[in-house]
């Protein structure tokens, strides 16, 4: 299950479907890490089962989306990120 999602959320990141939640969070940690969106889709399409962390579970503000998070350290820093694909075949991050 976890690798189909995998999968498919590399897909979607390789032919350009992929929105980044435009956060102050987000957006602060790429320039304290001073990577670019495309450095991170990288580090993306690298994700594999063993940064598995938890999911699929219930997005609480989007119900309808499953939500799955992985865990990468990234310059010395770990991160969980909270990937979704949505019903427009679209990846969320």
């Amino acid at each position: 299950m976890i690798q189909e999602f995998l999968k498919t959320f590399r897909g979607y990141l390789r032919n350009h479907r992929f929105t980044m939640w435009s956060r102050q969070e987000n957006q602060q940690t790429f320039a304290e890490l001073g990577i670019s969106i495309g450095e991170f889709k990288e580090i993306l399409c690298k994700i594999n089962l063993n940064d598995y962390h938890s999911g699929p579970y219930q997005d609480q503000q989007y119900s309808y989306l499953e939500c799955w998070v992985f865990k990468k350290t990234i310059k010395g820093k770990v991160f969980y990120l909270r990937l979704q694909v949505d019903d427009e075949d679209q990846v969320a991050i």
